[in-house]
């Protein structure tokens, strides 16, 4: 996703309502159970969320789709490659 780790642990924590940090290897930490399941909705959640943003924030500044490849993980600008 490349996204910051606090960024995507802030939405994960709050979603959840509970606690929890980043480890020395930034691997999460909750407090509390949940199902491997209810992280994978969350995530998968966060993502669309992220990938709209993306988009309402290109439509914007009157940028097109031809100019951008998607993937599964990244949106390349065709522009710039970046």
């Amino acid at each position: 996703m490349h996204m910051q780790p606090e960024h995507v642990m802030t939405f994960l924590l709050a979603e959840l309502g509970t606690s929890g940090s980043l480890d020395g290897q930034q691997r999460l930490v909750v407090k509390g159970r949940f199902a491997p399941k209810r992280f994978e909705e969350i995530l998968r959640r966060y993502t669309s969320m992220i990938f709209f943003v993306l988009i309402v924030v290109l439509e914007a500044k009157a940028v097109f789709a031809d100019q951008f490849s998607f993937t599964d993980e990244y949106v390349i600008c065709n522009n710039c490659k970046g």
